[in-house]
């Protein structure tokens, strides 16, 4: 499975040798004699690609000279586009070619911190979601926020302002107004920069991305583009560290990394800043890594006093009582607060003024002033603080041709009734609804740990028994049947998702919290609850005959390597490369269950079958395939499983650089020669050699070598202060 479908900065290069015959003389004046020599090796072969180059010289010459550079690179770009017929190809050199100094820069900053190109990094691509979202923003709303924000940023002796609200409260809305306003006006009149130069938006639907270490390596880039005396030392980072860097490990290795010792280089220039640093993070309970994160929030405290934060979360205690360790001012939204109240009843004015009225109350024909008045003040009151139960209601009407005040008055009163309503206006029946076919396809859409695109929402949908079939993948007809069965739920579900390049996604994480609900706050019991059970287990289906049967990984991997696979088998091969182990490991925690016994046994024959861990290791998914593992409970004791775990726990660093299935196979006879893992190695390596006619020679015995494995350490970590009555916890 190919990784990604974009041109390579190898091919780049090979594409350059075919039209430029790499003259040293071409390049900056004071390049050093080993670079130019290292550029014209990087041309004629495959070993070394354009970044590379461009990182070395950069280390040389200084950020200062990567425009020149830059214009020795897209010249030879330019002359390599000239024959080019491939579209793809002839686009990317295209674009390449087109970067100015400062977004080549971006490029090579982005390429460095996430090596292995698995959105790690969230760019500023990434930002234009939340871009559109401040284009809602209501001028002269959440003015009180903003004169909090102008006060704390005078109080140099607070690191940290946190805003805390329920769902749907608006707090994402002003992350994006912090990260993409430059400047506030406070209501005395003063006009104040934002300072803000940082901003990570944790998102539940993005499970990979949604890390610490995903965090650190993102707030590193943009940094760096801030700062550009950091930009340098960021450049000098060693490459291997920054490739092992991962979610497995304990998080302050990466915050030293990452954060701590680049910032304290430069802490000279940091000392001249007249402004501060500022970075916003939003949605700290969407995080995939709640502990983790909260772990390393502390560790915040130690960065140069410059840097400042500014956090938004829902108000979960464990959440609020760990970030009032290192974050002293709080800023809570509450849903009946006053001036909170205020900017919804600003916001949906706002919104009616344009709206279509269709007809006055009976008894009176007032005039237009208290129409408006009228209508607002009857969905302020049936929000219960929820800007996204006003967004929601508000399109829905203006979707429509016309509405009245007696249209408003029928609406449900909040979020969570709202939903229901709606299933109940889309005539979605109560009596059986968790049997039928469009709660399987929610169950696996509770499931998916990535929005999912079309072709793999119908497998797994198809697997779970949606047109009651077999647990196997449909063939193109029974395909293209339950694409067309999807789409017709997704239609019938309307607003509450939407499909944008053949890829799905929820409306917003409220509406997931409230259908996987069994009982609602308000006591009533959930008749549209969706149980994700099932759809953990469709998935897994998907997953296990790759990660279980070792041609079948073979086969997969070779056929989609040579570009051999349909768009079907791409999308369950990819997901299931990073996210078959999840779901068999949530099966596996069902104990004493048929789900459990039999997820076990997939997942011990995953940690033997090396063509499949080649496929994962090679396409940078290691890590999440171990920290999957590691969330089995109980912890498996002994065992096939258990021994394949200690292996990839012990040789994951060499894992990671693996090519091929040689490659694991050799990692796993490194292993102390009695233990299992060692010995499944051999019978692979044993048969290999057979069928080629050669003698398979098994070592019995070392001088001096271990024989199983030493007993295991464990480190553990205490995340806080230990108090005797118990109201902190140890985690390991």
């Amino acid at each position: 499975m190919p990784c990604s479908a974009m041109i390579s900065s190898a091919q780049i290069t090979r594409s350059i040798s075919e039209r430029s015959s790499a003259q040293v003389d071409d390049l900056p004046a004071d390049l050093p004699k080993d670079l130019k020599t290292f550029w014209h090796r990087s041309i004629n072969t495959e070993d070394v690609d354009v970044d590379t180059f461009i990182r070395e010289a950069t280390r040389h010459l200084g950020d200062g000279r990567v425009g020149a550079l830059a214009e020795a690179v897209k010249e030879r770009i330019r002359n390599a586009v000239l024959n080019k017929t491939d579209a793809q190809q002839r686009s990317e050199l295209q674009r390449l070619q087109q970067l100015d100094a400062d977004k080549l820069l971006a490029h090579l900053l982005r390429r460095y911190l996430d090596p292995d190109g698995n959105g790690k990094v969230h760019t500023s691509e990434y930002l234009g979601f939340y871009r559109r979202l401040y284009t809602g923003f209501t001028p002269g709303s959440r003015q009180w926020v903003f004169d909090a924000y102008a006060q704390w940023l005078k109080e140099e002796s607070s690191r940290a302002m946190v805003v805390y609200g329920g769902p749907g409260l608006g707090k994402t809305t002003i992350a994006a107004a912090f990260a993409c306003k430059a400047a506030f006006r406070t209501t005395e009149g003063e006009v104040i920069g934002s300072d803000v130069v940082g901003h990570f938006f944790f998102q539940h639907f993005e499970k990979k991305s949604s890390t610490p270490v995903a965090l650190l390596r993102t707030l590193a880039y943009q940094l760096a583009l801030a700062l550009p005396p950091l930009r340098p030392v960021m450049m000098k980072l060693n490459r291997v560290e920054l490739r092992n860097l991962n979610d497995d490990d304990d998080v302050d290795t990466a915050f030293q990394t990452l954060l701590l010792r680049p910032l304290k280089a430069i802490e000279a220039d940091l000392k001249s800043l007249k402004r501060p640093l500022v970075i916003v993070i939003d949605a700290l309970d969407e995080s995939s890594e709640h502990v983790k994160l909260l772990h390393l929030l502390e560790y915040f405290k130690d960065l140069p006093k410059c840097v400042r934060f500014v956090v938004t979360s829902r108000p979960e205690e464990r959440i609020e009582k760990k970030l009032s360790r290192v974050f002293e001012k709080t800023l809570v939204i509450r849903s009946d607060d006053k001036h909170h109240m205020e900017d919804l009843k600003l916001f949906i004015r706002d919104q009616l003024v344009t709206a279509v009225i269709k007809s006055a109350p009976a008894g009176g024909a007032p005039g237009r002033s208290d129409l408006l008045d009228a209508a607002t003040q009857l969905l302020l009151d049936k929000s219960e603080g929820s800007f996204v139960y006003v967004a929601r209601v508000l399109k829905n009407l203006t979707l429509g041709d016309s509405w009245s005040l007696d249209d408003l008055k029928q609406l449900p009163d909040g979020l969570d009734e709202s939903y229901s309503k709606d299933f109940e206006k889309m005539c979605i029946k109560k009596e059986g609804f968790q049997e039928s076919p469009m709660a399987r396809m929610l169950q696996v859409l509770l499931a998916v740990q990535t929005p999912p695109s079309l072709e793999l929402l119908a497998a797994a949908w198809y697997c779970s028994g949606g047109e009651g079939r077999a647990a196997q993948l449909p063939g193109p007809g029974a395909m293209r049947t339950a694409v067309h069965g999807i789409k017709g739920f997704l239609v019938t579900l309307g607003s509450l998702y939407s499909v944008h390049r053949d890829t799905v996604t929820v409306f917003h994480k409220s509406f997931h919290d409230w259908i996987s609900t069994v009982e609602l706050p308000n006591r009533k019991h959930n008749e549209f609850w969706v149980d994700p059970l099932p759809g953990h287990r469709a998935l897994a289906n998907l997953a296990r005959p790759y990660m279980a049967d070792q041609e079948a990984a073979r086969g997969a991997w070779h056929t989609s390597s040579a570009g051999g696979l349909d768009a079907l088998q791409v999308a369950v091969v990819s997901y299931t490369l990073q996210y078959g182990p999840h779901h068999l490991v949530e099966l596996a925690n069902m104990l004493d269950s048929a789900d459990s016994s039999t997820a076990l046994q997939a997942l011990s024959m995953a940690v033997a079958n090396y063509p499949y861990l080649a496929a994962v290791f090679g396409c940078g998914h290691g890590h999440a395939l171990i920290t999957a593992l590691l969330k089995l409970r109980p912890a498996p004791p002994s065992g096939p499983l258990a021994d394949g775990l200690r292996w990839l726990l012990t040789r994951q660093k060499e894992l990671l650089s693996v090519k091929s299935e040689e490659d694991v196979v050799a990692s796993a006879l490194r292993c102390p020669i009695r233990t299992l893992a060692y010995g499944a190695a051999w019978q692979h390596y044993a048969r290999s050699r057979l069928q080629a006619g050669r003698v398979a020679w098994r070592v019995r015995h070392t001088l001096g070598g271990p024989t199983t494995w030493p007993p295991l350490r464990v480190e553990m970590t205490l995340i806080g202060d230990w108090t005797w009555d118990h109201r902190d916890t140890v985690v390991g």
